[in-house]
């Protein structure tokens, strides 16, 4: 039989895992295949100074093994070397053999055998569980056709379990735990699983589809997804990324565990794609809740929830569900989608010490609250509204519903804020639209400062802020108390205690301070409210409205010229540098000499910002055929800038 020699240098690191305990070795993976008859493969691996293969010692072989060669002539050997270095590899087959420093893409089909090599569509493996034999030389399994999922061994990295095409099933069983971070893509999802990510990232694709169905009819056919344990605490971070398939809940904290740490939950894509947000269709409406915190489990840090795309959910809520659902911290970011209604807080779970940020740019939400539903909060609420489609109402604060009082019905009025609620609304923010609403949901529309409720509770003091000149726009979608039989069906109004009216310039945002707002005006600007002027910060203001202009500084760059001499930039640059209104101390004038498409700097002057001409001279080392520009910019003592870059080519 021919022998071969052959020579390799390419060696991998990657994880081995025994039992439940891993440990980190380097190993080199080969396979090939041979043409050959033989039923086994030799291999012995020397040190590749090793010249005289007649007096081999023991301490120079590196490995010697022998392996079966499957039916199709392919084999596979996995060497555990323990240093990088390259090797003298020999052979009794001649074949080809690979390796890398990339893991490789095993094939899974019912049809296949497990006595293959797995690593091509014509050479697949018959289970999951062999190709799982090699999963720390794997990154990616395809299977071919239907397949039902079996849970991989613990594992480092991220593994992919992709179908071969996007109609290829794959079926969950009733609960699945992680054991490593999984991606599964462009399959068909089958089964209500209950998946237990166990801290680990969890990734379903957009081009994963489900056999669920649509609306109310699905909601016993989708899935359940927990970013954590089941009854089990965790100690660190959580990341669902859900973009295809279908789901009734998801949760980025535990299920009766409480998570040390922050959770990510990102929604998008084409989740629960077919649903809607109209409860009175149940043939659509969405059945999906999400929560940035657990299921009768707390969360210590922080809680982000997305939504994205065209996902699709009826409930978001910022923590848990639940007797013990809080958490430290929520934020809810919407920029796509739809959502029927959207609570800061919780769903019936009582939080304390929580402070919740809801900011929509864009997408369609019936509502938005910044508190709980049905539940009372201490802690402050942060609503904004910068874009996107609010086609019913927003709240800053928490929902009441009705309860009965023997033998009435009247509405609860015992959730609310403890603290302050802030709702920040842009002019771009489309209100009350009415848009895919039902009739039946067009009473309590608008825009309200606190909690809906009959009364205004002490405990809760609300702003309304409206920036950029959007009071103007949306004022008219204040909430107003009605009149006749309607004001004893919505006994709702606006309970501002503080309304805001902003100019462009600068931004206005609530704090967790009684009395109190920060201005941040933008880079030039000075906030002007009564007849005192404001730079970034914390400013107390009055009950009632208050106006906040702002107004540009009075520093400012006319123009600069300059001309190009001999390994010389000269020029001047017209100011005006009159700080008695900006109360701004040394104002310090920059003129600067740049290559134009490299940045690199040549040279830079400075000098007082007095108002009026300013002349410079600035030696540089000219290249021919290089462009230059020269910038002048003006900074205050505390090193901020007071104006924009103002730019001049040099000729």
């Amino acid at each position: 039989m021919k022998k071969m020699i052959r020579f390799l240098c390419i060696v991998i690191s990657v994880a081995i895992l025994m039992s439940q305990a891993a440990f980190a070795s380097d190993v080199m993976m080969m396979y090939g295949q041979t043409n050959s008859d033989a039923s086994q493969v030799t291999i012995l691996v020397l040190d590749s100074d090793v010249v005289d293969r007649s007096d081999i010692t023991a301490e120079q072989i590196k490995y010697i093994d022998q392996s079966a060669v499957n039916s199709d002539g392919s084999f596979m050997i996995m060497l555990p070397f323990f240093e990088e270095n390259t090797y003298n590899v020999y052979s009794n087959l001649d074949f080809s053999i690979a390796g890398g420093a990339e893991k490789m893409t095993a094939y899974v089909s019912a049809s296949g055998d497990d006595g293959n090599i797995g690593l091509s569509e014509d050479t697949p493996l018959k289970t999951l569980e062999k190709a799982y034999e090699y999963i720390a030389l794997i990154d990616e399994i395809v299977i071919l056709d239907d397949t039902t999922y079996v849970e991989a061994p613990a594992h480092s990295g991220m593994l992919k379990i992709r179908g071969n095409n996007a109609s290829v099933k794959l079926t969950l069983p009733s609960e699945v735990s992680l054991n490593g971070e999984l991606t599964i893509d462009n399959v068909l999802i089958s089964g209500a699983a209950r998946i237990y990510a166990n801290g680990y990232k969890f990734r379903i694709t957009e081009t994963v589809t489900s056999d669920a169905g649509n609306g109310s009819s699905a909601n016993s056919k989708s899935l359940y997804v927990y970013g954590g344990k089941k009854n089990a605490d965790l100690t660190g971070d959580t990341y669902l990324e859900l973009l295809g398939g279908k789901f009734y809940r998801v949760y980025g904290g535990c299920n009766g565990g409480t998570l040390t740490g922050n959770t990510n939950v990102i929604l998008g894509g084409n989740a629960n794609s077919g649903d809607g947000i109209n409860d009175q269709d149940s043939a659509t409406i969405s059945g999906c809740y999400v929560f940035g915190g657990g299921y009768n489990g707390a969360v210590t840090g922080r809680t982000n929830v997305t939504i994205k795309d065209n996902a699709v959910s009826k409930f978001v809520c910022g923590a848990g569900e639940s007797t013990k659902g809080n958490a430290k911290e929520t934020n809810i970011y919407i920029s796509g989608g739809k959502v029927m209604n959207v609570y800061g807080g919780s769903t019936n779970t009582a939080l304390t010490n929580c402070d919740t940020h809801v900011t929509l740019a864009g997408g369609l939400v019936e509502a938005i609250f910044g508190g709980s539903e049905s539940a009372a909060m201490t802690g402050n609420t942060y609503i904004t509204l910068m874009g996107g489609d609010v086609s019913r109402r927003v709240y800053s604060g928490c929902y009441n519903n009705l309860y009965r009082d023997g033998l009435s019905l009247v509405w609860a009025s015992h959730n609310f804020v403890t603290g302050t609620t802030n709702l920040v609304i842009y002019p771009e923010v489309k209100l009350v639209t009415q848009n895919e609403l039902h009739s039946e949901n067009q009473l309590d529309m608008g825009i309200y400062a606190g909690s809906r409720d009959s009364q205004n509770n002490s405990a809760e003091e609300s702003r309304l802020i409206f920036v950029n000149g959007s009071y103007s726009t949306h004022s008219g979608k204040i909430g107003k108390q009605d009149t006749g039989i309607l004001a004893v069906m919505y006994p709702f109004k606006s309970y501002a205690d503080y309304t805001i009216k902003a100019t462009t310039g600068g931004v206005v945002n609530g704090t967790n301070a009684s009395g109190k707002i920060y201005v941040n005006p933008e880079n030039g600007y000075y906030a002007l409210i009564g007849n005192a002027e404001y730079e970034v910060g914390e400013v107390e203001i009055s009950s009632g409205t208050t106006d906040v202009t702002f107004k540009k500084k009075d520093f400012y760059i006319y123009d600069v010229s300059a001309t190009k001499g001999e390994n010389k930039a000269e020029g001047t640059t017209n100011i005006n540098a009159d700080n008695s209104t900006a109360n701004e101390t040394s104002p310090t004038l920059y003129v600067s000499v740049f290559e134009a498409e490299s940045g690199k700097l040549i040279d830079c002057a400075v000098s007082e910002a007095t108002t009026g001409q300013k002349s410079f001279s600035l030696n540089c080392q000219f290249e021919e055929g290089v462009k230059y520009i020269v910038k002048a910019m003006m900074w205050n003592g505390n090193m901020e800038p007071l104006t924009a870059t103002y730019s001049v080519e040099l000729k």
